[in-house]
This record gives C-alpha cells, sequence and structure tokens, in this order.
C-alpha cells in the first residue's frame, strides 16, 4: 500500500471580469480559477485589506464583490481552500476611477458657484475697493427706498467717517439710527 502526503495548496488566480485593469463602479465581477488535484477544493473567501475577510463559501468561477469606498488603486485578495485545510492566497489590483463623466459634472458645478460668488460681490460693491466687512456693513444697513437727497447725504457722510476710521462702529449705528428715525 503506497500513501501519498498531500501538503500542496491548492493552485488558483483572480482577475476582473474582462481582464479590466479599471473600472468606474465600486462592484465588480470577479473571475476565479483554482484546483486541488489531491484533496479537492472546498472553499473561497474574500477581502478588500488583507486583513478582514468574508465568510467562506463554496467554490464558483465568479463572484459579484464590492470594492472599498474611495478612488485609487485597490486589492482585492481570495483565499482557496482544499479539503485538508491547505490554503493558497491570490490578488488582482485595480484602479477605481471617475467617470469622466462624473467629473465634468463637478467641474461644472464649481465653475458655476466660483462665477455665484463673483457676481454676488460685484452686486455687493466688493469691485469697488470695499473691503469686506464694509460691504457687509453697508449692505446689512440698507437705505429705504424713499429718502431724500440731504438724508441720503447724511448717511453717506456717515458711512465715509466709519470707513476713515473717524468714528466707532457703535457710533456709526447710533447715529444711523437717528437719521433713519427722523424719516
Amino acid at each position: 500500500m503506497v500513501v501519498v502526503l498531500d501538503n500542496t495548496p491548492p493552485v488558483g488566480s483572480i482577475r476582473i471580469a474582462d481582464g479590466d485593469s479599471s473600472v468606474k463602479t465600486v462592484d465588480v465581477k470577479l473571475e476565479l480559477e483554482a484546483f486541488d488535484d489531491m484533496a479537492g477544493l472546498f472553499a473561497m473567501r474574500f477581502s478588500n485589506d488583507g486583513v478582514t475577510w468574508s465568510e467562506w463559501e463554496k467554490f464558483s468561477t465568479s463572484k459579484e464583490w464590492r470594492l472599498d469606498d474611495g478612488y485609487g488603486r485597490k486589492t482585492i485578495s481570495v483565499q482557496f481552500e482544499d479539503r485538508l485545510g491547505l490554503i493558497t492566497n491570490c490578488d488582482v489590483s485595480v484602479d477605481l476611477s471617475i467617470d469622466p463623466i462624473f467629473f465634468g459634472l463637478i467641474v461644472l458645478i464649481v465653475v458655476v458657484i466660483i462665477i455665484a460668488i463673483y457676481v454676488s460681490r460685484k452686486r455687493l460693491g466688493t469691485s469697488k475697493g470695499l473691503s469686506k466687512s464694509e460691504t457687509s456693513l453697508s449692505t446689512a444697513h440698507a437705505m429705504p427706498s424713499s429718502i431724500s437727497e440731504d438724508t441720503a447725504k447724511r448717511l453717506e457722510d456717515l458711512e465715509e467717517l466709519l470707513k476713515k476710521h473717524l468714528i466707532t462702529k457703535e457710533d456709526y449705528e447710533k447715529k444711523r439710527k437717528e437719521i433713519i428715525s427722523e424719516l
């Protein structure tokens, strides 16, 4: 009688379906090949980090798998186990890249936001050389629409005194309220 000792783990491979080296979604299909001439295949399991593994499952030639979130290089590991408990590790790497249409949409949104900020600042007077604090102060105290030229001139003069730091903000507020209350 001849006894053969099997200390050879299974042989296997893993690849992304269609041999893709770059994908645009976290959901991928894996193609698997494995065999063990002596003991036979028993199970397989998967990992995105080589540390945390899925549950063992029956061997199959394909597997739907979810990559970790975030763009960049991803490595998927598989372990094949034979009936004697011998294990083989295989890895495949893939680049998770952003979809060009999605990227274009992000760029468009950023451009629209920049234009909106520019237009709003221009409307508020920052293009006339006012500082941000002066602009927010003058727009926060919009004048009533029906005031006399004399009242408007008094308010403008008051604002000039504030800009030149000849009066405090508190005095400005007090005087402004007095002028408006005279209306």
